[in-house]
């Protein structure tokens, strides 16, 4: 994932902590330029007090072109209590921001956010192209990102709206390893994670209704999984 951030000072050394890494960028410089889609994944922007425009920072950022799903990270200082981090929530939310974090936040919370903010990302920019095929010499795999629907050989096939997201997010990152927090973070938008096992299972019961199909779903021995175009290896489940 490539992630564009105005974060600062102890909150890097968390991220870099964390394993995630990006591009810093002052506010200023974001603000005056939308950076492409295609560059980044997801802004990762700081709205605590006398940060940019605090909570309403998205809809500045929106309103001048930016295209990307921002999270914000907010000061463990300025949390007076609970109820008044979910108004925060709520309001950094209504202004077009896709998720507002405490700058304490546990990394496994952190990396799942942004792996479903870039998941998101990816999605919007799959949705142009929403139709995709996947074929080999015996089998057709048509997923239809719009519709929600997915055929193997012209026949439907009914997933859990859980198991849709595990093929969605597969075939919006085609020809990519999406690692188990990606997928985590797809399936349960960043809160109330299970365990990380619950990954495989899921991938278990999609190649199975996929049948002969799931030959395009290539298991990444202690990385992820991959959807390939056309099959090159069938994996056991």
């Amino acid at each position: 994932m490539k992630i564009l951030s105005t974060m600062e000072g102890k909150f890097l050394e968390h991220l870099d902590r964390s394993g995630i890494f990006g591009e810093i960028m002052s506010y200023q410089d974001v603000y005056d330029s939308a950076p492409e889609d295609d560059l980044y994944d997801v802004l990762l922007i700081d709205v605590s007090d006398g940060k940019a425009e605090g909570l309403y920072t998205p809809r500045t950022l929106l309103g001048n072109g930016h295209k990307l799903p921002i999270i914000g990270i907010l000061d463990d200082l300025e949390v007076e209590s609970e109820r008044g981090f979910e108004e925060a929530q709520a309001t950094f939310i209504d202004q077009g921001g896709l998720y507002l974090l405490k700058s304490s936040s546990s990394p496994a919370l952190l990396k799942a956010c942004i792996a479903q903010a870039a998941s998101i990302g990816k999605i919007r920019e799959a949705q142009r192209e929403p139709v995709r095929y996947f074929r080999d010499v015996d089998v057709e795999l048509k997923i239809d990102l719009r519709s929600a629907n997915v055929t193997v050989n012209k026949l439907p096939i009914h997933l859990t709206v859980h198991e849709y997201l595990v093929v969605e997010l597969l075939a919006v990152r085609t020809g990519a390893v999406v690692t188990k927090e990606a997928f985590l973070g797809h399936l349960y938008s960043g809160f109330d994670l299970p365990e990380i096992k619950i990954v495989d299972v899921f991938l278990c019961k999609v190649r199975k209704k996929l049948g002969p199909a799931s030959k395009f779903i290539e298991t990444v021995w202690g990385r992820g999984y991959i959807m390939r175009e056309t099959a090159e290896v069938q994996n056991a489940a």
